[in-house]
Order: structure tokens, then C-alpha cells, then sequence
């Protein structure tokens, strides 16, 4: 067995993975696998006959630091699965510590994941993610005053709506994580993955900054943020 960074020809393959530990359905699975996947990178685990038994998917991502005049590059792991019939084997454990140690020598300074539940903090921490991060929601603002272009959350269009929510995040915080390419945010919008919720307050929404898997904001998980330079 080898590890790989995925091809396009691979798609097949990490598709039925997703399609047996996360969804079956078509269109989700057609946005994500026309629209992200080639964005981003994947590192593959295959068996002697190239049959891909576990993934490891990463988006590319960068964290900026406005007080501190800094951006640092690099991803956010998602998608991490092992076929059924693989489980057991520490395949996804061995992707993921490949993945980490290849991106180290590519002048990337971090990664960070966001655990599906709680219970597996310990196993990113065993695989040598730390600095434990709150994820914050924050509201944003669709009046005009609030907004540096003078545009409003209405005065987008689906199109530019990605353009509008990375303005605000510029806007709300001076540490954050954004994503590099915004046809992924997009796709992302499309897909329903980026969390929102309407609160009581005039003109203002809570939107949560990490891109997947959202949850209410008064039930985040912890991310971690690993810097695999260090």
C-alpha cells in the first residue's frame, strides 16, 4: 500500500468513500466533486490493486494577523475517511501524517481541522495538531454604513455574495482565517455549508468563520490549528 496525492482520474474513487461515509446525494457530491475538489488537494491511501481505501482532503486557506501586518498560507483538512472495510488499520492516521509532513516542505505554515465531535480531539492531538481555537461566530452588517464599499448584503447577487462575507470577516476581526480562492466559498454558499443564523437584531446575521460541518453558535467545537513548520 502507498500513500499519493490524488489525480482527477482518482475522483471515482474518493467518491465512493463519501458517498458511503457521508452522503449519497447526487447533487451535493456534483458540486463538491466538480467545483472543490479540484481546488484543493487530496492525499489518497491505495491498496496493491489502486483500489483508494482512505482520503485526506485539503482546501487552501490563509490566516492574517492585521495588527501584525502578517499572512500566513496554508490549508484546512476536511473530508478524512477510510472505506468500511479498511477501519481498523490506521490507513487515515498514516494519510493524514504523510499529508502533514509533504505540505511541511512546501512553505506552508499550517493546517487546521475541525473535529466532527469532541470526542476526537484526542486523536488530532495524538497526530500533532495543537493550539486548541474557540471558534467565533460574528454578526454582519447588510447596512450600508457598516459596509467599506458602501454595498449591502441585498445589493449582491449570488455571485458576488463571497466577496461581501470575506469584506465583513476583513472587517470584524484583525486575526482570521479566510479562504484563498473564492470560487470555493462560493461553491461552499451553494452547497449550504456556510453556517448562518438570524438573530434579533436589526440587519445582522451570525455567520460562523469555519467553512464545514456548522453547528449553532452556542455549541461550537474547539478547532486545531497546527503549524507543521515549528
Amino acid at each position: 500500500m502507498a500513500i499519493f496525492i490524488a489525480t482527477e482520474a482518482d475522483y471515482k474513487g474518493i467518491r465512493t468513500i463519501w458517498e458511503e461515509r457521508f452522503t449519497t446525494e447526487s447533487e451535493y457530491l456534483e458540486v463538491m466533486f466538480t467545483r472543490i475538489m479540484p481546488l484543493c488537494t487530496s492525499y489518497i491511501h491505495k491498496n496493491e490493486d489502486g483500489e483508494i481505501l482512505a482520503v485526506a482532503s485539503f482546501m487552501p486557506m490563509k490566516f492574517t494577523d492585521s495588527a501584525q501586518n502578517s499572512v500566513l498560507h496554508g490549508w484546512y483538512m476536511f473530508g478524512v475517511a477510510t472505506l468500511e472495510k479498511a477501519e481498523g488499520k490506521r490507513l487515515a492516521a498514516s494519510t493524514i501524517s504523510y499529508a502533514i509532513n509533504d505540505i511541511s516542505t512546501k512553505n506552508y505554515q499550517f493546517i487546521f481541522e475541525r473535529p466532527a465531535n469532541q470526542q476526537l480531539n484526542n486523536y488530532y492531538l495524538k497526530l500533532g495538531f495543537s493550539k486548541t481555537l474557540k471558534r467565533a461566530p460574528f454578526a454582519f452588517s447588510s447596512r450600508k454604513d457598516q459596509c467599506s464599499s458602501g454595498n449591502t448584503a441585498e445589493g449582491y447577487n449570488q455571485k458576488t455574495l463571497p466577496k461581501y462575507i470575506l469584506e465583513q470577516i476583513e472587517m470584524n476581526f484583525e486575526r482570521k482565517f479566510i479562504w484563498e480562492n473564492t470560487e470555493i466559498l462560493q461553491a461552499l454558499i451553494d452547497l449550504g455549508e456556510l453556517e448562518s443564523h438570524p438573530i434579533e437584531v436589526p440587519d445582522e446575521t451570525y455567520i460562523a468563520l469555519n467553512p464545514l460541518n456548522g453547528t449553532s453558535p452556542d455549541s461550537f467545537n474547539n478547532a486545531f490549528f497546527c503549524f507543521p513548520m515549528e
